[in-house]
This record gives C-alpha cells, structure tokens and sequence, in this order.
C-alpha cells in the first residue's frame, strides 16, 4: 500500500462507500414510510413502434457489416472476426476502433429514425433537460448507491470463479500492456458504450416496452380507460388544457396529489371550486381518468396510464425486467459480469422510468466504466 496511486484511490473509494451507505438508509427510511427513492415525471408515451425498433436494428446491422468489410479489406482483418484468438493485438485493436464508429453512426441512424420518422421530439429521446444541475446530481447519486453493491459482487464472483472468461478488452491488455492500446479501448468502453446501450436499452427499448404494455393494461385490465386518448389528441380535443413549458425543478414525489392530477400538463382542480358556473356535470377525459383509478391495484402514478403509460406496479417493472435482461444477456461470455450487470441495469431502468430522461442513466453508465478502465490503466502501467 505503499504506491501513491492506490493511497488516493483508497480515499476515493472510501468516499463512494460512506456517500452510498447513507443514500441507501436514506433509501431504507423513504421505502419504510411508503414513499418513492425518486419523484416520478409524467409524460406521453413514447411514438416509436415494432417497426421503428426493427428497422433501427437492420440498419445498425447493415451499419456494423459494412465497417467490417471496408476494416478487412483496408486493414487486413481476418474473415472470421469472432476468432480473437486468431488476430494480432494490433488487429483486435482496429477492431475495436472500428465497432465504435460504426456504433456511433448506429446511434445518429436511430436519432434520425425516432426524430424523423417516429417524429418524436427531444423530450420523447429523453433529451429534454431543463434543469441540468438536478440530473446531473441523480446521475451521481445514482452511481454512488449503484456502483457499491454492484462492484462489490462482480469482485466476489470473480474471486469464485477465477478461471472464468473475463471482458476481451481485459484479456487483451493483459497479454500485451500497451498504453496505445488502452486508447480506443478506453474511447469505446468509457464514451460510446454508455451512449449506445443507455439508448437502446433504456431510451428505445423501455420506453417501447412501456408503451405496449400501457395498452395492454388499458385494454384488459382497466377497459374504462381504453377510450382516453393520449395527451396530445387530449391536447387538440380540449385547447383549454395547455402543456407546462418545461418541468418543475422539483417535481412533486408523487403525480397524484389531493384535490389535482398531475398528467404533464397544467394541473386540472377535480373540484368546481374555481369555477362558480362551471356545470357539476362536465368533466374532462382526464378528470374521468383520475377519478376511475383505484389505489389497491395502482401505484403513486395512478392516472397516467389513462394517458398512455404503465399504472400498475407489475406494469411498470416488466419493461424493466425485460430491458435489463436483454442488457445482461448482450455481456455473455465476460465470466459472471452479466449477474453485477444485471443489477446496474435494474437500477438504470428504475431512474429512466421515473425522469424518462437519459442524462442520470449515461453519466451513471460513465462513471461505472471510467472506474473500471482507471483501474485496468493502473495495472497496464504497473505491469510496464
């Protein structure tokens, strides 16, 4: 212990554990006095399709396919590119650096899909961040209490299974420690893995799920509800009801609060008190859509189904049970990496769900990486 470098990341690291272990009480008292970790933002549903998803993953599939055939022919790579074994360092190297940029222009494709096609708009991509500052401290509130549990059992799993495959990027930089290497290897894991898979894990895929299964629980669980068009033909059909510019800096913990519903736009009083000549008949679809919600079979966001999004419980964790899944699966053959993955995931797919916004998720998805690669660099470095 000796080493200047592992003194400064002891601190460091000592500093994550206490900032986690008190996020986590405070978790523990917030979850005992029936109360949400993270105040949950309204907004409609994503506008992405099936066929939006399938065509963004034939273009990125035609995307990688066709860097690789132009990497072969101009940097002498080998047919066969899922035999590592058979390449030099310096191809696997190219390699890498040709699945970043061929991913980078994956993800503008998807852009260009969802804003030109899907029309979505920035803050369907989850882009809309008004209050820069209070995402920014999600995000890192969000590593802090992610990042401890999460690493500390990728490191007893590897210690269980020392023999086990590790990330090629790993393997790699162990059989020949080159800081040249670590380059792109450092550009792809720590910048163009956080944007691509954030967005396609937790943006396209989560929000797509999301917006199926609210159509499914308005059809078969809450058909009374079925009839309540989306926020934006409510829009049309009442010009009354104006959309909020930009949400509140502190949005309230809960999107149901006596005597208003909160939907994403101007909250709508349930009483006639504002009004004196106001018929006590008339009643706006979302009204009825807040007064029809029942508190035993729906969660703090009750209502918002009724625009388009998941109410129940079951229905909102299944998007990200599935997403997750899918993410742990996509990190097959890294030895047990998928299982402390998977738990990272979760917690991701917890914090789009309440902001739907994808700031907290890559700055998270960042940090986790760049603490990975800050120690495989000091290994390169003392291995040299």
């Amino acid at each position: 212990m000796d080493r200047p470098d592992q003194i400064v990341l002891l601190v460091i690291a000592g500093f994550i554990v206490l900032a986690s272990l008190g996020l986590w009480l405070k978790a523990a008292y917030q979850i005992w006095h029936r109360e949400p970790l993270l105040a949950a933002v309204s907004r409609r549903p994503v506008p992405w399709t099936i066929l939006e998803l399938l065509l963004i993953g034939l273009l990125g599939f035609i995307t990688l396919q066709v860097a690789y055939i132009v990497a072969q022919h101009s940097f002498g790579l080998p047919t066969n590119l899922s035999d590592l074994e058979a390449m030099s360092p310096r191809q696997q190297i190219t390699m890498t650096a040709t699945f970043g940029i061929a991913s980078l222009l994956t993800w503008v494709l998807a852009m260009l899909i969802c804003r030109g096609v899907a029309k979505a708009s920035w803050s369907d991509l989850g882009l809309a961040t008004p209050n820069l500052t209070h995402d920014l401290k999600i995000g890192l509130a969000g590593f802090a209490m992610l990042s401890v549990p999460m690493l500390s059992l990728h490191m007893l799993l590897h210690l269980m299974f020392q023999g086990s495959e590790q990330h090629p990027f790993i393997e790699l930089l162990m059989k020949d420690p080159q800081i040249g290497f670590l380059l792109p290897i450092a550009f792809v894991a720590i910048f163009v893995a956080p944007l691509m898979e954030e967005t396609f894990f937790r943006l396209i895929l989560q929000g797509w799920l999301e917006r199926v299964i609210a159509a499914w629980e308005r059809q078969t669980l809450r058909p009374d509800l079925a009839q309540v068009p989306p926020a934006r033909q409510l829009l049309e059909a009442h010009p009354d009801i104006t959309l909020s510019p930009e949400p509140s800096e502190s949005p309230p913990d809960t999107l149901i609060e006596q005597g208003s519903f909160s939907t994403g736009v101007e909250r709508i009083p349930r009483t006639d008190d504002l009004n004196p000549y106001r018929s006590p008949l008339e009643a706006s679809p979302v009204a009825i859509a807040a007064e029809s919600c029942d508190a035993s079979d729906l969660d703090e966001t009750c209502g918002v189904g009724g625009l388009g999004l998941p109410t129940t419980r079951r229905g909102r964790w299944v998007p990200i049970g599935i997403s997750a899944t899918l993410f742990a699966l996509a990190h097959v053959g890294q030895g047990p990496a998928p299982i402390p993955l998977f738990l990272l995931a979760v917690g991701l797919g917890y914090i789009y769900q309440r902001t739907h916004r994808i700031l907290p998720c890559i700055l998270i998805h960042f940090l986790v990486n760049l603490t990975a690669m800050v120690q495989l660099a000091l290994e390169v470095w003392h291995h040299q």
